[in-house]
C-alpha cells in the first residue's frame, strides 16, 4: 500500500508541472507554443524573480513590460494564436512562461462536478552552449 501511495505522489508531482524546454545561448527562432487558442499576452518570471508581460494586442503589442516600463523587445515576435518566438536566445530568457487568455471560458457544471485545471506554462532552461549528446 505504501508503494502504491508513493508512486501516486510521484506521478502527481511530475504531472503538476510542464516539462522543461531546453535551449542554449544563440539558438535561433525558438518557438514557445503556449496555447492553441488566441491569447492576450505572455507572462514570464525570469530566473532572477522579475515578472514581465508581452502583449499580443493593444498599445503595448510586441513589447515586454516590467513594472510599467517598456523594455527592449526587438528579439521577440509572435505567431498566432499563442506562440512566442525568441529570435536569438540569451541566458536572460531563462524562466517560466505562461499566458493570459483572450477570453475566459465559463463552464456551467452541475452541482458537485469539478474539473481540474489543465497543466500549462513552459519552464525554459538555457545552457551556455548547444549540448552535444
Amino acid at each position: 500500500m505504501r508503494t502504491i501511495l508513493s508512486l501516486f505522489l510521484i506521478v502527481a508531482a511530475v504531472t503538476a508541472y510542464s516539462a522543461p524546454h531546453l535551449s542554449w545561448v544563440g539558438e535561433k527562432n525558438l518557438k514557445l507554443e503556449l496555447s492553441s487558442q488566441a491569447i492576450k499576452a505572455v507572462t514570464r518570471t525570469l530566473s532572477n524573480g522579475k515578472k514581465q508581460t508581452f502583449d499580443f494586442e493593444g498599445a503595448n503589442k510586441r513589447v515586454w513590460i516590467e513594472n510599467g516600463k517598456k523594455l527592449d523587445s526587438k528579439n521577440y515576435g509572435i505567431q498566432a494564436p499563442g506562440t512566442l518566438i525568441i529570435k536569438s536566445v540569451t541566458k536572460d530568457d531563462a524562466g517560466e512562461y505562461d499566458f493570459i487568455e483572450l477570453k475566459k471560458v465559463e463552464l456551467n457544471l452541475p452541482p458537485g462536478v469539478h474539473v481540474d485545471p489543465a497543466v500549462r506554462g513552459i519552464k525554459l532552461d538555457v545552457f551556455p552552449q548547444k549540448p552535444t549528446f
